[in-house]
């Protein structure tokens, strides 16, 4: 991998002290400290196909190091955030207590990039021996009245997924949607529904349909929390670019640029939630049940 200017160089994360380490097993799954419940969990993750994450496993449990990257907008980036809250470290940080190894992690997000720019150019932000990728560019795009299958953006998001999928590595690809809660504000604020839509995430969707893969989406897991404005799931400490003046400043179309959009450090533990939960139980799935490939 030809590294880019703008990727921040790959790290490893230190092997947990004796006490918090775990071996994985079916039975005994190594704890985390989810800030989702079961049910937001339930909503929030599509499950995909299991040859990849089986390959992954494997890897995982033979006590061999992986290699983990990322690649989105600002989010993935860690706008606002602090590397050790970024959803991408605190993913790392768990798969490295529970399979302690050199893991090395590789942050590919660029700030305000486009899915055009990342299919033309996503080598240069993972490399060639990738394990486990995890994509993030839910709010980088909006789709508004597409026809899908004739959508550019969604044609050049399916094209570096299939670019992704063919690396030699053969790595396992997870899409993380995040979720732009200043698009449609004033439905959000006025205790609507519609806002709901307001992503292109279910497009992209289709994409991981097609190609079995995994789809955890934020949005699905606490929209209707925000939307009842409960206890904890106020936009204020949910994202770190949403102070109480925009929130309250409902006359505008939106709460201006740039804000309401990027997650705080709790935003993004409820990131690396979906993400713990997903690979967790699809690990368990495989030890109860191993893949086995249907014979020709």
């Amino acid at each position: 991998m030809r590294q880019h200017a703008n990727s921040e160089k790959g790290f490893t994360i230190a092997n947990p002290e004796p006490a918090r380490a775990c071996s994985w097993s079916a039975s005994g799954k190594c704890a985390y400290d989810y800030t989702l419940d079961s049910g937001q969990l339930r909503r929030g993750v599509s499950q995909g196909d299991l040859p990849l994450s089986s390959r992954l496993l494997e890897k995982l449990k033979s006590g061999k190091p992986i290699s983990i990257a990322a690649i989105g907008g600002s989010v993935t980036k860690g706008r606002n955030a602090a590397r050790e809250e970024r959803y991408l470290f605190q993913l790392a940080r768990w798969l490295q207590t529970a399979f302690p190894a050199q893991h090395m992690v590789h942050n590919g997000g660029v700030s305000a990039s486009p899915i055009k720019y990342m299919n033309l150019c996503v080598r240069e932000h993972v490399p060639a021996d990738v394990d486990l990728v995890i994509v993030e560019y839910a709010v980088n795009q909006m789709l508004p009245g597409v026809n899908i299958a004739k959508a550019m953006p969604v044609m050049q998001y399916e094209r570096m997924i299939r670019k992704l999928l063919a690396f030699e590595s053969r790595p396992a690809v997870i899409l993380l949607q995040t979720f732009g809660w200043s698009r449609g504000f004033n439905r959000i604020a006025s205790n609507t529904w519609s806002s709901f839509f307001e992503t292109p995430e279910d497009h992209f969707a289709v994409v991981a349909k097609y190609y079995g893969l995994p789809s955890l989406s934020l949005r699905d897991a606490i929209f209707h929390n925000v939307l009842r404005k409960e206890k904890g799931y106020n936009l204020e400490s949910v994202l770190a670019d949403c102070p109480p003046e925009a929130v309250v400043r409902n006359a505008e179309p939106e709460p201006g640029p740039g804000l309401c959009i990027h997650p705080s450090g709790k935003g993004h533990g409820f990131l690396a939630s979906l993400l713990v939960h997903y690979l967790s139980e699809t690990f368990t799935t495989l030890e109860a049940s191993p893949y086995e490939p249907m014979s020709d």
